[in-house]
């Protein structure tokens, strides 16, 4: 819980983290936490398994209650001791908190908002059918999908949407419009800095001006630098109801999602929640949970984004990431991981996707914290 808790000086004065954001109230009074070590301990280890396995440079993992915004588990690895201060500049690095201070692209999980955009707009439905070529001009460049997402040239939004087709997803937020789309990744906080009683926050980096060409890539994961915690609250926002829920690391006990700002309907909730059921069930995270007595209760989407290397995106550096929620039918808690750099594994043929590291990863945590929340006892 290193980057959580923070640090103090000699003083004893809160510098870094809770110690720093709350070192008024620490000095007065209990703070009783939202954390439970026991999940911490859980998320953090599968994390490092996870690192280990796939050569991958760090990963950070975010577990939160869908509809209260408590934060029950936040790792950002790698970590560091506060009872050893790491005073060498190559390890500077264990102290930058991943989830709060860093900004990324993160690729196909931003589909999730393209989609429930325009099916809360009436735009398209579930069934609507799209064109979708092997390839489309967006500004200088040709983007195409890694595979096909339907056996014919037209596809419906579920089957763009289940695996992931970057093209499809271009056409469906031309139709939505760079005005809308605007607007809603405002409304769901994916602009601005986050409200959390933290020092290390991090602003979103967006494109100003803001032209079609940022609404095409935006639309499928490219252009809008966000933080893991930004990406959590978002896809809760969009699975709870609708509801923008406000992250907090304080036990609370009076949280009521109604409490806050509506920017989805139920009906758009409801067909989002079948979405991400489908892509753990046949679409691009069916391999990550072939095995999985969770699957049926687990929704998610993947994301594989190339990162910057020399001022251009590397094929061979990537950063994945599986946004998750369970049980789906009626969400409880949403869980994000990411991985950094992630290498293939002989298993896995290599393949370095998401939905070949960071969803299995992802998978792992639910089927062991899955008995300690006592999920399959409700479900």
């Amino acid at each position: 819980v290193s980057h959580i808790l923070g640090d103090v000086d000699i003083d004893n004065i809160g510098i870094a983290g809770i110690e720093k954001s709350f070192n008024q109230e620490l000095s007065k009074d209990e703070f009783i936490s939202s954390l439970d070590i026991q999940i911490q301990y859980a998320v953090r280890d599968e994390l490092l398994i996870g690192i280990k396995k796939f050569k991958a440079l760090g990963a950070s993992g975010i577990l939160m209650d869908i509809n209260t915004g408590e934060i029950i588990s936040m790792v950002s690895l790698p970590d560091f001791n506060p009872n050893q201060p790491v005073e060498d500049i190559q390890s500077q690095g264990k102290y930058f908190n991943k989830n709060t201070l860093g900004v990324y692209e993160f690729g196909s999980v931003m589909k999730t908002f393209t989609t429930a955009i325009g099916l809360e707009e009436n735009i398209f439905n579930l069934n609507t059918m799209y064109s979708v070529p092997k390839r489309i001009k967006v500004g200088k460049n040709r983007i195409e999908d890694v595979h096909a997402p339907c056996d014919s040239l037209e596809c419906s939004v579920k089957d763009i949407f289940v695996h992931s087709s970057n093209v499809g997803t271009i056409q469906m937020i031309r139709d939505v419009g760079s005005n809308l789309q605007q607007i809603y990744l405002d409304r769901l906080g994916l602009l601005s800095r986050i409200n959390l009683k933290l020092p290390e926050l991090a602003v979103p980096q967006q494109p100003d001006p803001w032209r079609q060409v940022n609404t095409d890539s935006i639309s499928y994961g490219y252009g809008l630098s966000i933080s893991p915690l930004h990406l959590t609250i978002a896809t809760a926002s969009v699975l709870n109801g609708g509801y923008l829920i406000q992250p907090t690391l304080e036990k609370k006990s009076n949280h009521n999602k109604k409490d806050f700002e509506q920017i989805f309907s139920k009906k758009t909730s409801d067909a989002m929640k079948y979405l991400f059921n489908q892509v753990v069930l046949e679409g691009t995270a069916k391999e990550a949970f072939k095995d999985s007595k969770n699957k049926s209760i687990v929704g998610g989407k993947t994301g594989t984004a190339r990162t910057m290397k020399n001022g251009s995106y590397n094929r061979d550096h990537k950063l994945t990431s599986f946004i998750s929620a369970f049980p789906i039918h009626e969400p409880q808690y949403v869980l994000l991981t990411v991985i950094d750099r992630p290498r293939g594994v002989e298993e896995d043929f290599y393949w370095t996707n998401a939905g070949w590291n960071a969803a299995k990863i992802g998978r792992s945590i639910i089927d062991r914290i899955g008995p300690i929340l006592a999920i399959n006892n409700k479900y």
